[in-house]
């Protein structure tokens, strides 16, 4: 009988936390509500995010290529805070291990135009990341690089 931990697959993927500063002066996170289109946790929020491709040279390559895909954003719109190092997240749902290389942006111009894979997306104060039907461990995440960046 195989070894279940030998039946577990590796994807490893970033996870952008992209910040802007309000009218008022608050400081807010980019969410984006994931659509039915695609192909892991239909309709919760998460942050930009995607599999790092073998075309991609680093995962600062994937992560500005997701965010331009998913956001319309490009990289001269941001500017790169802090990259995290990696963590891994068990996905027990999915019997996958998710290594995720964390950034976090601030955004300098332009407006989000969301593409198929979000249905909506909103700014938020970071302190109500909880109050979302969020992806596995997103919190986690963000307090993992929160921490890095301080």
């Amino acid at each position: 009988m195989p070894n279940s931990e030998s039946c577990v697959t590796v994807r490893r993927v970033v996870s952008n936390f992209i910040f802007h500063t309000d009218a008022h002066g608050c400081r807010r996170l980019l969410l984006l509500k994931r659509s039915d289109k695609v192909r892991n946790y239909r309709g919760l929020w998460c942050t930009v995010s995607g599999s790092i491709a073998d075309s991609d040279v680093s995962p600062y390559a994937c992560a500005v290529r997701e965010i331009a895909e998913e956001t319309g954003l490009e990289e001269q719109q941001l500017a790169v805070v802090h990259q995290g190092s990696e963590m891994t997240v068990h996905a027990t749902d999915r019997n996958i291990d998710w290594v995720v290389t964390p950034f976090m942006w601030n955004l300098t111009s332009g407006d989000v135009a969301i593409d198929w894979e979000h249905t909506e997306y909103k700014w938020i104060l970071p302190e109500k990341l909880g109050s979302y039907e969020l992806v596995p461990d997103l919190i986690k995440t963000y307090q993992h690089v929160l921490d890095e960046s301080q």
